[in-house]
């Protein structure tokens, strides 16, 4: 009973129709826990699901020390992430590119050092959301789809120098996109529904 959950926090990707299907019918009776509304919708199972918001965790992602010295940082790990740093820089930005983070404070602290936070990792609706509370104006490319203050979602490689152009004039609230974080991806809140479903599969293993 325990291990009869499936917890999915990345949008459906391009899985062809019958694997998606095969996989619809096989965790039909596998609790699903989506961690937002939106990648719930991509996968088109609601059959005994539930979600959970992802929890942003603003007492490590504070905004304090933001400097935003530097005009974009890149999270990529592709050859999109190169090329889109050559054009940013060729038009006379400052641009940082980086493979990956070594931890959350890792995370905060490139992050606080940039005006405008770009993620195209398959992770990176969580991504947009930290960066967010690090005081980021963030584009999201290929798997974002979180719709928050702050976040711009960018598939357009051919556009994406003007949407990081406009940004870099527009100033963020930051107060008030913690405020909506806080309210919408409360990390207390996450841990609560979760430990809540958790020991409700525990019991109900126990009386199995």
């Amino acid at each position: 009973h325990v291990n009869r959950v499936l917890i999915l926090n990345m949008p459906r990707s391009n899985i062809k129709k019958e694997d998606w299907i095969i996989l619809a019918q096989r965790s039909s009776d596998v609790l699903k826990i989506y961690t937002s509304q939106g990648i719930a919708d991509t996968w088109a199972m609601p059959n005994n699901s539930e979600v959970v918001n992802f929890g942003i965790p603003l007492d490590i992602l504070t905004d304090e020390d933001i400097t935003q010295s530097e005009d974009v940082l890149i999270h990529d790990t592709s050859m999109l992430g190169r090329q889109l740093a050559g054009q940013f820089q060729q038009a006379g930005l400052t641009c940082n590119l980086t493979p990956h983070f070594h931890t959350l404070e890792d995370f905060s602290n490139q992050v606080k050092k940039h005006k405008v936070f770009i993620t195209t990792t398959l992770n990176g609706n969580y991504e947009a959301l930290c960066a967010v509370a690090c005081g980021a104006s963030v584009i999201g490319s290929n798997s974002v789809i979180e719709k928050s203050p702050g976040i711009t979602i960018q598939n357009n490689g051919a556009e994406m120098l003007q949407t990081v152009q406009s940004l870099l004039s527009t100033k963020q609230d930051i107060a008030a996109n913690r405020k909506y974080l806080e309210e919408n991806y409360n990390f207390g809140t996450f841990q609560t529904k979760v430990t809540e479903i958790f020991n409700k599969k525990i019991r109900e293993a126990y009386i199995a």
